[in-house]
């Protein structure tokens, strides 16, 4: 995939926190790619003829939503799963720090409350 002047991209499109891949430039090095590429680019008529992953999603989405959404819910449900996984490391962590002295916590200075 090739990324051409992502941040400008960004900015003209008014998305200020989106991951820059979603404007690279698809190269069609799989068949699938090949295939994507093609459909979409047949779509949407690219006047220079580069189609990006945000094109192949909109156009995805668009005809086989039911797909999109089995993507983006997964996602979800695997980053949630990750941030709890996090919060009980890190509590546990913490418990082990504290009971080995390796870390102890201070009291609040009640003067610069």
């Amino acid at each position: 995939m090739k990324v051409q002047n992502i941040e400008k991209r960004a900015e003209e499109l008014g998305n200020f926190a989106v991951n820059p891949a979603i404007y690279g430039i698809v190269e069609p090095d799989t068949d699938l790619k090949n295939m994507l590429v093609e459909y979409v680019g047949g779509q949407l008529d690219p006047g220079n003829k580069e189609v990006t992953v945000d094109m192949i999603i909109n156009v995805v989405a668009e005809e086989f939503p039911e797909f999109v959404l089995v993507l983006a819910e997964e996602n979800f449900f695997r980053g949630y799963r990750q941030g709890i996984q996090d919060i009980n490391t890190g509590t546990d962590r913490l418990k082990e720090m504290l009971k080995s002295g390796e870390f102890q916590l201070q009291p609040k200075n009640k003067t610069n409350e």
